[in-house]
């Protein structure tokens, strides 16, 4: 499901969402009607503006995940201001895609998020990674967290790094999903991340 004010974007994005075999189940101008459509509708993913009137993306995205935690949002939006980026990650968001990316970018980006993976485009995971050297007064994973990962949660990080799911780092590392996520939780525990948004941005620059 598409969410965003202007229409003719709307029409494009949805031709291209098409054309690449992405079936478009709703388009929605504005917050409160897009919690009604995915009501209905009840899309796999659905891609959120962030600045619409009347009600925010942030506030939709809030919304969305409290009555269906388990939807994944995308926020694709022009904005790359550090507060609605970390506004979209502590509301949930499963990624971060600016309008500017390329339509090969956005598939690439997009099918991530299909495949249980967080979207980020990469200036916006350089500006997670920055912000958190802002907080910590350097990078957590080159400060004591990294020292403090066991061997098991550094190759989880290491297979974060390429993008594969709890259940591909399970089959890889031969082990059961309920174990990789264990260790995902205690190696974000150790780095000081809240999510796998955050801990892709963060494997991917180390």
């Amino acid at each position: 499901m598409i969410v965003d004010d202007h229409a003719l974007f709307c029409d494009s994005l949805a031709t291209l969402l098409e054309a690449s075999g992405t079936k478009v189940v709703g388009v929605a101008n504005g917050g409160r009607d897009a919690i009604e459509q995915i009501a209905t509708a009840e899309p796999d993913v659905v891609l959120l503006d962030i600045a619409m009137p009347g009600m925010s993306g942030i506030d939709v995205l809030r919304e969305i995940k409290a009555q269906r935690p388990n939807l994944k949002v995308v926020m694709l939006t022009m904005s790359d201001r550090e507060a609605d980026i970390m506004d979209a990650i502590n509301g949930g968001a499963d990624g971060y895609i600016l309008k500017t990316a390329t339509s090969e970018e956005f598939n690439l980006l997009l099918g991530k998020v299909l495949t249980g993976r967080a979207a980020l485009s990469p200036e916006i995971g350089m500006r997670i990674f920055e912000r958190f050297g802002d907080i910590t007064g350097g990078s957590p994973v080159r400060g004591t967290g990294l020292a403090e990962l066991s061997e098991r949660e550094r190759q989880v990080l290491d297979l974060l790094r390429t993008g594969l799911t709890n259940k591909e780092i399970a089959t890889r590392m031969h082990l059961t999903e309920s174990t990789v996520k264990y260790h995902v939780s205690n190696m974000l525990s150790k780095l000081g991340l809240r999510n796998r948004v955050e801990a892709a941005a963060f494997a991917g620059t180390i």
